[in-house]
């Protein structure tokens, strides 16, 4: 798994999938579903640097689905949100905020902040997409304000850059520089 890992963070994706797909072998043979999920959900990452997304999406689900089957409650939120992410990019847009509302509504005050801000921004994404500008912005700030709160800046510069597309779809150029200006300084 580590190897996996380390390969991934290289972007070496043959390598990850082929170590990853070995680590899964191992936790089916152990039996123990948390290790099994969590051997879905690292196939997923590579596959979504990648930008394959259908199979990121697959092994997301076979993830999300080893936890339901198995009453695991560890992990559920992020592979919602993995798959949350997954199905905005394949431009699946109401699935994507049905199970980015579900991730949030399972995590209320018991997610970690990082989480949150994943969450709410990933919905703003969604969004945004749709059209529904308002309920963009809300979440974007709402992730805005939480990395904040938690010194992440890492993400905090990405709901910067979406808050700016929402003052862009509403015109407000001013804003939308601000939002950019303050993110290029945190970057």
């Amino acid at each position: 798994n580590n190897l996996a890992i380390s390969h991934e963070l290289t972007t070496n994706y043959d390598q990850a999938l082929d170590y990853n797909f070995q680590s899964l072998e191992v936790r089916k043979l152990e039996g123990n579903p948390l290790d099994l999920s969590i051997g879905y959900n690292n196939i997923g990452v590579v596959y979504q640097g990648l930008k394959d997304f259908e199979h990121a999406l697959k092994y997301y689900n076979l993830s999300y689905e080893t936890i339901e089957k198995n009453n695991i409650s560890h992990g559920a939120v992020l592979c919602l949100i993995n798959i949350g992410i997954i199905l905005n990019e394949l431009a699946r847009l109401d699935e994507a905020i049905e199970k980015l509302d579900k991730a949030i509504s399972l995590c209320q005050n018991e997610c970690e902040p990082q989480v949150m801000v994943l969450a709410h921004n990933a919905i703003g994404n969604s969004y945004l997409r749709t059209g529904r500008v308002d309920k963009a912005e809300f979440n974007f700030l709402k992730s805005i304000d939480i990395a904040r709160q938690i010194d992440y800046p890492e993400h905090l510069i990405n709901s910067l850059r979406s808050l700016a597309r929402v003052d862009m779809k509403k015109k407000d150029f001013s804003a939308a520089l601000n939002y950019l200006d303050e993110a290029q300084e945190l970057a």
